[in-house]
């Protein structure tokens, strides 16, 4: 998981899960479907960058991208490895 707070990777078991249900209301009428299941993020060996962090291009922008890099194979050098 990552912190908000920082975006520094975080060990799922150092999270008090107690305190993060105590934030929620239950939902009315529907019984607890147990603990919630937590998908692990994309870590890198090395520091961590910016680019790690998920944005969102504005619609906009990601239509003028698409239109410019539709017909561009996904090779290695178009994707800059």
């Amino acid at each position: 998981m990552r912190d908000l707070a920082t975006y520094a990777p975080r060990d799922v078991t150092t999270i008090d899960a107690a305190a993060v249900r105590a934030r929620f209301a239950p939902r009315a009428g529907r019984p607890s479907s147990g603990p919630a299941r937590v998908r692990p993020t994309h870590t890198t060996t090395g520091s961590t960058s910016s680019s790690t962090m998920a944005t969102n291009d504005p619609p906009p922008r990601a239509l003028i991208l698409h239109l410019l890099v539709r017909w561009v194979p996904a090779t290695p050098r178009a994707l800059g490895s």
